[in-house]
């Protein structure tokens, strides 16, 4: 089976069965699952930027 045939048969699953197909590609992946922080660590990150750089922020306001 080429790999044109395999695209064509996962092509003709339903979306549930894609996303297992998804699931299983996955695991072969060679770079890291992207992390997404919550608003709350961005908020506390931010604060942290903006109190360290203070007056460089002030700067780039004006």
């Amino acid at each position: 089976m080429t790999a044109a045939q395999v695209i064509d048969e996962i092509k003709a699953l339903n979306a549930e069965e894609r996303e297992q197909v998804a699931s299983f590609l996955r695991q072969y992946e060679d770079r890291p699952a992207v992390r997404y922080a919550d608003d709350q660590a961005v908020e506390e990150a931010s604060r942290r930027i903006l109190d360290r750089h203070a007056d460089l922020m002030r700067k780039l306001a004006s």
